[in-house]
């Protein structure tokens, strides 16, 4: 065994994993917390947004407390990661406390007719959604390998050996982002047109010719989301090697540095946020963090769930000053004015897709196998469905289609309340397994993963799924591609055993 074999091997065991749930005091003490977090979190919202108490705003502060509560119980329990922490915070933020702001105002965020009718079956949507989530997350735990673990009985370790895993593939999205920036850089004008507003560079992409209303997605995939992809799997990769690896074995950082300038570089450059989406250049920045510091202890949890929460009460928001010049000349709207904007519409699609579905029935998969294939071309698959969302808003008689959608109304669409059960389990399921890994095989393919995917929840979360899976899907491909690990050299390096 090298040294350097050594020098991994005696990080990982050093700091092998705790049971999940920690027994004795320190579990008393976290189960306190996490029940008087919920009810004094509903206690606060029913005391400050909700003046008018109906039977939606009950169903909300319900969903509130189920958020809440989970959020508790993630930030003491260490088989929640990025990704679980992710889904609560901004399901509690987007989709229950701003539904109770709009509510209790009689405001929604687009000016439209009000539907009273379907108010509480959207607040049951989402309150079905949530369960059916954390009933996934569930299963994913109690089928988890350490189970006596988390009743208190023996502690885990990871044994590991050189942990070397991708670091000889990273060249794969910086090969894929340095060849792709030639011509983006053409299309988009320059180095300069990338840091215009997301107007400007959509104006050049319709100046060039191509355009998504003329079916030119393949261009507008190869020249948008895929570059972007690439270089937040380049920045995450080369922070990865230069806050974990290198450091750790005390290797000479003049080389690790240059990766991580390039890696960074290509953000700047692919996926800022002056010329793609907010939920793109966030997700970048969050993955560079998430490479440099693990969430592995209640109080790194407690840090990145407020960081979650402040994120989409403040930084959301005021990033809309990066889309156009209009906004930038706008005064900001401050807390909680801000609920009353498009950047919060969520729940109003909810409504929408309800009356969707009450004027044209359910459509039995149409969008959910839409988005999944994403990678099909509409040339060959005539028939592939846009993203939900033009639809709904078509629909209520909108004349703008850029418009969220939140997962379980695309399943509610498609398959009606067992589509919302079904996937959202499946979603928790999938969840849980990969925070698991993050937490107990830190050096295995799941727990990049875990980082690459919750890099792009907020996204995801929002939807459309046709629109979101792009990059989230390319994203997923490329950092497979450099961390796959042959089964022999995972199983020697990530293998869990019991003392």
């Amino acid at each position: 065994m090298s040294i350097l074999d050594r020098v991994e091997r005696a990080r990982v065991v050093a700091s092998s994993p705790e049971p999940l749930e920690a027994p004795g005091p320190t579990r008393a003490t976290g189960g306190g917390f996490s029940i008087l977090l919920p009810f004094g979190g509903v206690l606060f919202l029913w005391y400050t947004v909700v003046q008018d108490l109906n039977v939606a705003s009950v169903v909300g502060l319900a969903n509130a407390f189920i958020c809440l509560r989970q959020i508790g119980r993630g930030i003491r329990s260490r088989d929640s990661g990025p990704i679980t922490l992710t889904f609560w915070s901004f399901s509690l933020m987007w989709l229950c406390v701003a539904p109770l702001a709009q509510l209790d105002a009689r405001q929604l965020p687009w000016p439209d007719s009000l539907m009273d009718e379907f108010y509480v079956e959207a607040q049951l949507l989402t309150t079905v959604a949530l369960l059916s989530f954390a009933a996934g997350k569930f299963i994913a735990r109690r089928r988890a390998a350490p189970v006596a673990s988390d009743r208190g009985g023996d502690e885990s370790k990871v044994e590991a050996g050189r942990g070397k895993s991708g670091y000889g593939r990273m060249w794969i999205p910086f090969a894929i982002g340095l060849i792709l920036a030639l011509p983006v850089l053409a299309v988009t004008g320059g180095v300069a047109g990338r840091f215009a507003t997301r107007d400007d560079v959509g104006s050049a992409f319709a100046e060039s010719g191509i355009s998504a209303a003329n079916g030119d997605t393949i261009q507008l995939f190869l020249l948008n989301r895929l570059p972007a992809a690439a270089a937040l799997v380049a920045a995450y990769a080369a922070s990865h090697y230069f806050f974990q690896y290198a450091r750790q074995t005390g290797r000479d950082r003049g080389g690790p540095l240059i990766i991580l300038v390039l890696g960074t570089s290509l953000v700047v450059l692919l996926a800022n946020p002056f010329s793609s989406s907010r939920y793109i250049a966030f997700g970048a920045i969050a993955a560079i963090l998430l490479a440099a510091v693990r969430i592995d202890s209640a109080k790194r949890r407690l840090i990145f769930t407020f960081l979650c929460v402040v994120g989409l009460l403040f930084v959301y928001p005021l990033a809309t000053w990066f889309k156009r010049e209009s906004v930038q000349s706008s005064p900001f709207r401050g807390f909680p004015d801000t609920f009353f904007t498009v950047d919060y519409d969520g729940y109003q699609q909810l409504v929408n897709s309800i009356y969707f579905v009450s004027e044209n029935g359910y459509t039995f998969g149409k969008y959910v196998l839409s988005a999944g294939l994403f990678f099909v071309p509409r040339a060959i698959w005539e028939g592939k469905a846009n993203p939900a969302s033009i639809d709904v808003a078509h629909s209520r008689g909108y004349s703008f289609q850029n418009l969220s959608l939140p997962i379980w109304s695309e399943f509610y669409i498609d398959f009606g309340i067992i589509g919302v059960i079904a996937g959202l389990i499946a979603f928790g399921f999938i969840s849980g397994r990969l925070d698991l890994a993050y937490y107990l095989r830190p050096l295995s393919t799941s727990a990049h993963m875990c980082v690459l995917v919750a890099a792009c929840m907020f996204g995801f979360l929002r939807g459309p799924l046709g629109a979101q899976v792009i990059f989230m899907g390319s994203v997923a491909t490329i950092g497979y591609m450099v961390y796959r690990t042959p089964d022999r050299d995972a199983a020697r390096r990530n293998r869990v055993v019991e003392r």
